[in-house]
């Protein structure tokens, strides 16, 4: 009984995301959105947030038959009052795990740009937050990933929760891990990741210090001056995510309906099941 019902329980989800994406898209509500999709670590083993590398590359090449990739850079038009034309998606990867190193050839191959979030001072990563033991990027790597075109921004120092540190702390993983990678590094950094999307009044007012140009939360919606440069939506991608829910995962219409059931705490319950 119980293996019926979780049957049940999957189809049930599958049905209802991809009747919301179609009904989106005939009623032309995501026609011309603009989403950002967040991954974590890319292999086998790992924690909640973290895909194979073959359903990562499935879906992406679902993806790339519905939607456009574009930049961070070409996304931010948006926030100028430039439309974009089709539905578009901005990829972007958290944390720095060197596992990311195995995306690269299908990245390239399809010409995705890609936004690459990373700590600044790795050896010290909060790995209680981080929820995973995963091996992070070493700098030559790093390094390497910018030469063949990936985007590098900041994820903070430490990966640190912004809700227990001082305002002192904060300035330390937000203004001074800038400086630290852009030292490092030696290009500038633009963009800013909020480690597990927690924000505040102090943190946003730290980046605009610090001067990046945007700064992406995990709130929940597609990108719109709504939520402004400083914490722009994204949807985060897990492994309980199936490929036949996408691209509806990140619609505007299923966006709408994730809304309205987390004043329930139904959503919760709704991707509680690996599918």
């Amino acid at each position: 009984m119980k293996t019926i019902k979780k049957v049940l329980f999957i189809y049930t989800k599958r049905f209802i995301l991809s009747t919301i994406y179609s009904l989106s898209r005939i009623i032309g509500i995501d026609n011309n959105a603009v989403s950002v999709i967040c991954y974590h670590g890319i292999e086998e083993a790992g924690n909640f947030y973290s895909v194979t590398t073959n359903d990562f590359e499935k879906q992406i090449q679902k993806l790339l038959k519905t939607s456009r990739f574009i930049s961070a850079d070409q996304a931010l038009m948006a926030f100028e009052g430039k439309k974009t034309e089709g539905s578009s998606i901005v990829l972007t990867i958290d944390d720095g795990y060197a596992s990311v190193m195995d995306i690269l050839p299908l990245t390239r191959k399809h010409s995705i740009p890609v936004l690459l979030f990373v700590l600044s001072n790795p050896k010290n990563a909060n790995r209680k937050e981080l929820d995973h033991r995963g091996k992070l990027l070493s700098w030559d790597q790093i390094k390497y990933l910018h030469s063949q075109g990936v985007s590098i921004g900041c994820h903070s120092a430490t990966h640190a929760n912004f809700n227990k540190l001082s305002r002192i702390e904060l300035e330390q993983e937000i203004v001074d891990s800038k400086k630290i990678l852009e030292k490092r590094l030696g290009f500038p950094i633009k963009f800013f990741a909020y480690p597990k999307g927690i924000y505040n009044k102090s943190a946003i007012e730290l980046v605009k210090k610090a001067g990046y140009e945007a700064a992406f939360s995990v709130d929940l919606g597609s990108l719109s001056k709504e939520f402004g440069r400083f914490s722009i939506p994204r949807t985060v991608i897990n492994k309980t995510h199936s490929l036949s829910e996408f691209p509806s995962l990140y619609s505007s219409t299923t966006h709408f309906l994730r809304k309205i059931l987390n004043n329930f705490d139904i959503w919760k319950v709704f991707i509680s099941e690996k599918v």
